[in-house]
């Protein structure tokens, strides 16, 4: 047997906090999906019984559950437009508020309502950049169209939805401003506009210009919108099913649709009837992918530049220490790895904005105090260390460059610049960097005249020379979420929270701080859990999204450069470096200068991009 239970003061604590909300602006309780799967006509007897009188559905089947249920005089909006004679008919039976989103919805609304000798009522849906459905921002003249020329249909509204729904609300609010602009010319032509709503849960809760005349309240209801910290609301419900069958299975036997789990011993099974089919197992894909990691970018480089560190003289400290601080850097200004990336997802910025705000000036403090470390570190180590000199290598300045190599490298260029540019332009995540390392190996085996047989060897070498360091990430993935499990992570959040206060710089410098506790993973986990821990907090206190990106750069980063982490050690490795102590102590004076601007930037920072 499978129930939902809904624990019904959750939902009218959640109810309370919408109110507050609200701010006085209609709601309109959105019921669609069967009410969330708690529902529909349950949901809207409580929301009734708490003063709720509004009500948005997707689906006539919902409209019909909620009229024979007794909702007779409540409005009741359709979400969702359509041409269907059918639908609009029992619409037009129900006397449901329809939305028109173009001028062929529109016609048809109005042609039925004609033909029955009766006006519909309808809602105007502007798309102002969801996609979803409504008439185009730039097409207004259609939107007028609507306004002048359907006399058999009362147009009591008009609506748009948001799309943005990151912690930076700017996207949203140039979303607003056109919907004003929209607006605007449908009052100077004359026109009443009626009821105006912008707003669903997440803008409900965190967009106060986007609190118009009405809200929509869907998923907030259940406490299922993305979540920040202290946001007050509260889970509504849990699932209870039996037990159908218990049965053993042999080690080795494999669990679930995607393997989940691989037996190591002859197990006792539970099989409980409740799963994907029901919505458990559905989650929204991340960017993810080891590709774009540390130890696996120098990897890349270190058979060409050690060769060269090698002829110069550089002492193999001193690598280990550019390939600790510049692979990091390559990071956080590369445009398609995972820094970059989930970075610009959890704080909305653009890849232009998360560069000039954050990323380039606090690359440009690390580098400074690299140069000055690194001078320090070769100073301290020249003629105690070095590397074996091969024949290839004893004489650079004698390296002829021939056509084919020219031809190589300048379709190698070419090929990385137009796919970087392709990653940008439609928002690749960081698996795309496997299909750029493909293509860019393609373009040099076939340019330099590679065979392929020559080509998979080496490919295969290189894989399993970091075949190390990928079993560490995952080890490290592990644990983070043994400790996200335990709540850990939360319990840290609570302390660290309490002792910044409202203060913006405070919580910059805190969130900053985080990574001397030694959070150490691929970069989805690590910045994944700052932004779990300080991003509700930001956001709260109004700090900019650019110093968080900051925050959230040093608390990731400077980790493993700060003391012997498993990434310190993966370059030391890589630089065939033994001196664990100079290198440290020269990524140390690294450290201290992007401190510094992190400090100063704490000050300044909120000034300058509030």
């Amino acid at each position: 047997m499978r129930k939902l239970i809904i624990d019904k003061s959750a939902v009218k604590h959640n109810l309370s906090i919408i109110k507050d909300r609200a701010a006085g602006a209609a709601i309109f309780g959105v019921l669609t999906g069967d009410g969330g799967g708690a529902g529909i006509v349950p949901m809207a007897q409580l929301l009734r019984a708490e003063g709720i009188g509004r009500f948005a559905v997707s689906e006539v089947k919902e409209a019909e559950k909620l009229r024979q249920a007794g909702f007779v005089d409540e409005e009741i909006l359709m979400l969702r437009s359509t041409t269907d004679r059918e639908v609009l008919e029992r619409l037009v039976d129900l006397n449901v508020v329809c939305t028109i989103s173009s001028v062929d919805t529109g016609l048809a609304l109005n042609a039925l309502a004609e033909n029955r000798s009766t006006v519909a009522e309808a809602h105007i849906q502007v798309d102002t950049g969801m996609g979803f459905g409504g008439f185009l921002v730039g097409e207004p003249e259609k939107i007028l169209l609507a306004y002048r020329s359907l006399p058999n249909v009362a147009l009591s509204g008009i609506y748009t939805q948001l799309h943005a729904a990151k912690l930076k609300d700017a996207e949203a609010q140039q979303q607003l401003e056109q919907f004003a602009r929209v607006l605007d010319v449908i009052h100077k032509a004359g026109f009443e506009t009626g009821l105006v709503h912008a707003a669903g849960s997440f803008a409900l809760l965190h967009n106060d210009s986007a609190r118009l005349d009405a809200v929509r309240a869907g998923s907030v209801l259940l406490g299922r919108c993305r979540r920040t910290k202290d946001d007050g609301l509260s889970t509504v419900g849990h699932g209870e099913a039996g037990i159908a069958e218990m049965r053993w299975l042999p080690k080795g036997h494999t669990v679930g649709a995607e393997k989940t789990a691989v037996l190591k011993a002859p197990t006792r099974v539970a099989v409980v009837p409740v799963g994907y089919q029901h919505g458990f197992g559905v989650e929204r894909p991340r960017p993810a992918g080891l590709l774009g990691t540390l130890g696996g970018g120098n990897a890349v480089i270190a058979p060409i530049m050690l060769p060269i560190m090698a002829s110069l003289g550089v002492t193999p400290t001193v690598v280990a220490t550019l390939f600790k601080v510049a692979g990091e850097i390559g990071l956080i200004l590369g445009p398609l790895t995972g820094v970059t990336l989930i970075t610009m997802e959890v704080t909305g910025l653009s890849y232009g904005e998360l560069m000039i705000q954050a990323a380039i000036p606090f690359a440009v403090f690390w580098l400074a105090g690299a140069w000055v470390g690194a001078n320090r570190a070769q100073k301290r180590t020249f003629g105690k260390e070095g590397y074996a000199l091969g024949e290839d290598v004893q004489h650079l300045d004698q390296v002829v460059i021939t056509p084919r190599q020219k031809r190589t490298t300048v379709a190698f260029l070419i090929s990385f610049v137009l796919l970087v540019g392709y990653g940008i332009a439609t928002k690749q995540g960081t698996n795309y960097a496997l299909m750029v390392m493909i293509v860019l190996a393609a373009v040099v085996a076939i340019f330099g005249g590679i065979e392929i047989d020559r080509s998979v060897d080496c490919i295969t070498k290189g894989v399993a020379s970091q075949a190390n360091m990928f079993l560490i990430f995952v080890s490290i993935d592990v644990l983070l979420n043994l400790v996200t499990l335990g709540g850990g992570f939360d319990a840290l959040s609570n302390l660290l929270g309490g002792l910044a206060g409202n203060s913006p710089t405070a919580v910059m410098l805190v969130a900053s701080v985080v990574g001397g506790f030694g959070i150490e993973a691929a970069a989805v986990a690590e910045i994944q859990i700052i932004t779990d821990m300080f991003g509700g907090l930001a956001t709260q206190v109004g700090l900019p999204m650019g110093c968080f990106a900051v925050s959230i750069l040093a608390a990731t980063r400077l980790t493993g450069s700060a003391y012997p982490t498993t990434n310190f050690a993966g370059q030391l490795g890589t630089a065939q470096c033994s001196n664990t102590k100079e290198a440290l102590q020269a990524c140390w004076i690294s450290v201290a200068f992007a401190c510094v601007f992190v400090v100063a930037y704490s000050f300044i920072g909120p000034l300058i991009l509030g």
